[in-house]
C-alpha cells in the first residue's frame, strides 16, 4: 500500500468513527470505507456480500487498496448445487479450502463471501 493510500484510509477511517459510519457512505465511497475500516482492524471481521460477481469485485478492490496480507479471504460460492449430487468444480473447491485452512489458521481473520456461499 502506498503512503498516500494509507494516509487518505486513515483519515477517511478517523471521520466514519467506526463500523457504524459505514453506513451512511453510499456507492463507491463504501469500498473506500470498508478499506479504511479494514486497514486498522484489531478483530475479526465477515463481510457478507449478495453475489458472486460484487463479491470478486470487491475483492479485487481491497487487494488492491490493502495488498494480499490486509485484504479479506475470498470465499467463493459452491458452483455446484449439492442437493443434485453434482460434484463441485476442482478449482472451486481448492479456493474454498484454501480460504477455510488460513481462516482456522489467522489470529485476525477477515473473510469476504456471498450470501450464496
Amino acid at each position: 500500500m502506498t503512503p498516500l493510500v494509507r494516509a487518505f484510509l486513515a483519515e477517511l477511517g478517523r471521520r466514519l468513527g467506526g463500523a457504524q459510519g459505514l453506513a451512511s457512505v453510499g456507492g463507491a465511497g463504501r469500498s473506500y470505507a470498508l478499506a479504511a475500516l479494514l486497514g486498522e482492524r484489531d478483530v475479526a471481521v465477515a463481510i457478507v456480500v449478495p453475489s458472486q460477481a460484487v463479491g470478486l469485485r470487491l475483492h479485487g478492490f481491497l487487494r488492491a487498496l490493502l495488498g494480499e496480507g490486509k485484504a479479506p479471504l475470498w470465499l467463493p460460492a459452491p458452483d455446484a448445487d449439492p442437493y443434485e449430487g453434482l460434484p463441485g468444480h476442482p478449482g472451486i473447491l481448492a479456493q474454498r479450502a484454501t480460504a477455510l485452512s488460513l481462516l482456522a489458521a489467522s489470529a485476525r481473520p477477515s473473510l469476504l463471501a456471498t450470501a450464496e456461499s
